[in-house]
């Protein structure tokens, strides 16, 4: 049309905001407003999070004291080299269905020894990057600059 209704409608359609209906608090007014939303959802969450009555303080401490412990060591993570990694790729069948980064069975079989050298150095802690390429202590690596050219 000349004047533009049919813009201004499909303008104003394509706008619209859903808005929250108010919420009645407890003295029976209606909470308008964002923030006194927030507030009356603050404060229902207030007084229904609350600890049971229950619970004897010899077994609060308890729960305490273990919160507060540091986690033991874990378990040193196991080294793989580029073999490895193709005797793994070789082992799968070609039915495989692909993971969540789309390569299939038949592409990771074709993968040339570089493309396992590069998912090599995507894992945190491989035997190649700690002994090979950058000597016997893994801090070589991380002070490396990832975008330079690796040399095999």
């Amino acid at each position: 049309t000349k004047n533009g209704s049919l813009w201004k409608a499909s303008k104003q359609a394509l706008n619209f905001k859903v808005t929250t209906p108010p919420i009645k608090k407890s003295d029976g007014s209606f909470a308008v407003f964002d923030t006194e939303k927030a507030n009356l959802f603050k404060n229902h969450l207030f007084n229904v999070f609350q600890p049971h009555q229950d619970i004897p303080p010899a077994n609060l401490n308890t729960v305490l004291s273990y919160r507060d412990i540091p986690l033991p060591p874990s378990l040193p993570v196991k080294h793989f080299s580029p073999s490895a990694i193709k005797f793994a790729i070789q082992k799968h069948t070609l039915r495989k269905s692909p993971g969540f980064d789309l390569i299939t069975a038949e592409v990771a079989k074709c993968l040339p020894k570089r493309a396992i050298v590069l998912l090599i150095y995507l894992t945190p802690y491989s035997d190649c990057r700690t002994s090979r390429s950058y000597g016997s202590s893994p801090k070589l690596y991380f002070s490396q600059n990832l975008t330079s050219p690796l040399i095999w």
